[in-house]
C-alpha cells in the first residue's frame, strides 16, 4: 500500500518539482590555438566552469573536426566559435552572450593587388583554415582554396612564399590587430561567436553563461552584444 502512495505522488507530482540534471564534474572541451583564445576566451571559460565546480580537460583540435566531434558527443564543447559553424550542427547550442566579435579578412603580400577582385581570379590560391563554404561571404569566389587546419601553419606558408594570400580572424578583444607583416588587407565579414555546447547540456545553459558573466565583471573583461 505504502508503495502504491509513493507511487502515485510521483505520477501526480507538477513538472517544476523534478529535480534538474546534477551538473557534470568533468568536461572535455576544444579550442583553436588562436593569440584571442589562449590570452582572452580560455582563462574566461576555465574560470567560469571552476565557479561551478566543474573540472575541464582543454583540447586543441583542428577546425574541420571541432564543432562535429561536438555534434557526434565525442567531446563535450567548445571555448568559442562563430555563429554561422555553430548554426551547421543541431546538437549544439550558444551559451549567453557573445564572448567576442570577429572580423574574416583577407591578407595579401605586399606588391599584390588586394582587392575583392582576386577572390574572382581562378589563377589565385587563398590559405583558409576551415571550409569556408559555411560563410556567405565565399558564395562566388572563384579562386581557389588550400585549406590548412592548423594555424601555425599560416604564416610559415605565406613567408615561404608558396601563397600570396591567406584568409585570417581578427578579434575585437584584441582591437582587430596583428603582428602580420608587410601585408595589406581587406575585410571579408564579420561575425559574433560565442561559447558552445553540446545540447545534452541545455539544463546548464544559464547556470554557465551566469558564471561566464560573472567573471567578465571580475575581470573587468569587455562584454559584447549581438543579435543572432
Amino acid at each position: 500500500m505504502i508503495r502504491l502512495v509513493i507511487l502515485l505522488i510521483g505520477l501526480i507530482s507538477p513538472p517544476y518539482l523534478k529535480a534538474e540534471p546534477a551538473l557534470p564534474k568533468s568536461l572535455v572541451l576544444s579550442y583553436a590555438n588562436h593569440p584571442a583564445v589562449i590570452q582572452y576566451h580560455l582563462p574566461v571559460i576555465k574560470q567560469a566552469y571552476e565557479k561551478l565546480g566543474i573540472a575541464v580537460e582543454f583540447i586543441i583540435l583542428p577546425f574541420e573536426r571541432d564543432l562535429m566531434l561536438i555534434a557526434k558527443g565525442a567531446t563535450d564543447g567548445d571555448v568559442i566559435r562563430v555563429l554561422p559553424r555553430i548554426q551547421k550542427y543541431k546538437n549544439l547550442i550558444t551559451v549567453g552572450q557573445p564572448l567576442d566579435n570577429v572580423r574574416f579578412a583577407i591578407f595579401c603580400r605586399i606588391g599584390k593587388t588586394c582587392t575583392s577582385e582576386i577572390l574572382y581570379n581562378p589563377e589565385n590560391i587563398i590559405l583558409v583554415g576551415l571550409n569556408i563554404d559555411t560563410f556567405d561571404f565565399s558564395t562566388n569566389w572563384r579562386a581557389k582554396v588550400y585549406k590548412v587546419g592548423i594555424f601555425e601553419k599560416f604564416y610559415s606558408l605565406f613567408k615561404s612564399k608558396r601563397f600570396d594570400y591567406f584568409v585570417y580572424v581578427l578579434t575585437q578583444s584584441e582591437n582587430y590587430q596583428h603582428n602580420f607583416e608587410d601585408v595589406n588587407s581587406f575585410m571579408l565579414a564579420d561575425s559574433p561567436a560565442y561559447h558552445v555546447l553540446h545540447k545534452k547540456y541545455s539544463f546548464m545553459q544559464e547556470q554557465v553563461s551566469n558564471a561566464i558573466k560573472q567573471v567578465l565583471v571580475e575581470n573587468d573583461y569587455p562584454t559584447y552584444d549581438s543579435e543572432k
